[in-house]
């Protein structure tokens, strides 16, 4: 590929890369169906962005951006397993990736698994990414890792009561009844530190 083809690709992929990022947010908000209407008629590009960036060696950073800005946008037209897809090729090449980035990566993956009903994958994920944003003193982006490993106990376990798990065992080894302390703490942790509706 040329020079002049790279920058156009380049330019074409940045930008779907701002609008999908911009919609992550906006589709949250009472403006969420206009949101998703503007995704929906942009589709055909945002596999074009995202194909171009994951043939480029140099932009891993990007292809994880693009792909975490796509979760709900992917939740929202059940297209969980072409979301898990993507987030399983740039998670191939984490290591690349901003701690920053890689957090909200993570949370992407372990939560379209998650839908998907892996529930041991979505708790590796989860658990990962918790790690992470601790160890980035990342009060926000724990409160989502909570939150998630919240909704992964109560997939497995509709009956859970409201009990911390033991943190040397895994959490889906442990359903008798007991969440995960991202079950207990996750919805206010939500309600606390991020934006948007609980």
């Amino acid at each position: 590929m040329g020079e002049e083809a790279r920058r156009t690709h380049g330019a074409h992929r940045d930008y779907y890369l701002w609008l999908a990022e911009e919609a992550s947010n906006a589709l949250l908000s009472q403006e969420h169906t206009n949101w998703l209407e503007r995704l929906q008629a942009e589709d055909d590009n945002l596999r074009a962005a995202l194909e171009w960036s994951r043939g480029q060696p140099d932009q891993t950073e990007a292809l994880a951006r693009l792909v975490a800005a796509l979760k709900d946008y992917w939740a929202y037209t059940g297209r969980f397993s072409e979301g898990r897809r993507w987030a399983e090729e740039a998670l191939a090449d984490r290591e690349r990736v901003s701690r920053h980035h890689r957090i909200r990566l993570l949370f992407t993956a372990g939560r379209l698994a998650l839908d998907l009903g892996d529930y041991q994958e979505a708790e590796a994920l989860l658990d990962e990414s918790l790690v992470l944003a601790r160890e980035e003193s990342d009060p926000c982006a724990e409160a989502e890792a909570l939150s998630n490993q919240g909704y992964l106990v109560q997939a497995c376990d509709r009956q859970a009561k409201t009990r911390p798990l033991d943190p040397g065992k895994s959490a889906t080894s442990q359903l008798d009844g007991r969440p995960t302390e991202g079950a207990a703490r996750g919805p206010l942790a939500r309600r606390w530190f991020l934006p948007g509706p609980v």
